[in-house]
């Protein structure tokens, strides 16, 4: 995805929550004369929350009306009883300029993003990956031109593995990931229950789960890696995120291929 592309996307996120304050806006401009107040204060608490996240996602560009807004909806929330009359002239008046904002204008500055394809090239090319995939790209080489394989179907399978590997090693982080789980399916699924049926084939079949459950620790790592190197640059650029606050990553151990008991043997040597 070129730096273009992905501020276009960006835009486009943009422009939905515009959506969304305005539906807000024109919610909580309906409920301002009703007696409701928990519903009045509710609303005006979503709107806040849209404008200043809106703010929190573009600082540099911030609309003229965003501060207005979150000055007056702040207030009324305090203090609802004194400000209600504030916040419905403030609203009636920027209402029309949030709704005419034009965000596409951010187009012009590719600043306004940061590029996570570039950040994940840089985090792959400085990964063991690439070593890992030419690593199984040999293995996967040796073993469909192995005389033992006498099976078309079994040679023609790891041929197209190996296109399949060759295609996603310099791809995005998806393909790799798809590739990597390609990999591991064919492994389990086919591969290694064949192969391990064939002695002489036993320490490159090793060799090759060995270096597949290398790269599953590698791509757990380039993830982390890539993710904690975007949350700077975003944490970095959005000064405006509340103190203490910071995005939150979960990461979870993938299941790693076994070795077969049959492949013991062959395991020792590798």
């Amino acid at each position: 995805m070129s730096q273009t592309e992905a501020t276009k996307i960006f835009i486009n996120t943009l422009q939905q929550h515009q959506q969304n304050i305005l539906n807000v806006l024109e919610e909580l401009i309906k409920f301002l004369p009703l007696p409701d107040e928990d519903k009045k204060i509710s609303t005006a608490k979503q709107a806040l929350n849209a404008v200043n996240y809106l703010n929190a996602l573009i600082p540099n560009d911030r609309p003229s009306w965003s501060n207005p807004l979150s000055h007056q909806l702040g207030k009324f929330i305090e203090h609802p009883e004194l400000f209600a009359s504030n916040l419905n002239t403030t609203l009636v008046h920027y209402f029309p300029s949030v709704k005419s904002y034009d965000l596409t204008h951010l187009l012009e500055d590719n600043n306004s993003v940061f590029d996570i394809d570039e950040i994940y090239k840089r985090c792959r090319d400085e990964s063991n990956l690439p070593t890992l995939f030419d690593k199984i790209i040999n293995i996967l080489e040796q073993l469909s031109s192995s005389e033992e394989i006498d099976s078309k179907s079994m040679i023609k399978a790891l041929e197209k593995l190996l296109k399949s590997l060759e295609k996603s090693k310099n791809g995005s982080l998806i393909s790799i990931k798809n590739a990597w789980e390609f990999l591991k399916i064919f492994l389990e699924n086919y591969i290694i229950g064949e192969l391990e049926k064939i002695p002489a084939l036993g320490t490159l079949l090793v060799a090759l789960i060995n270096t597949t459950n290398e790269m599953s620790d590698e791509i757990i790592q380039l993830d982390k890696k890539v993710q904690d190197e975007a949350r700077h640059v975003f944490e970095e650029e959005i000064k405006s995120l509340p103190r203490g606050s910071s995005l939150h990553i979960t990461y979870t151990q993938e299941a790693k291929l076994s070795i077969p008991t049959s492949l013991s043997q062959f395991n020792q040597k590798v």
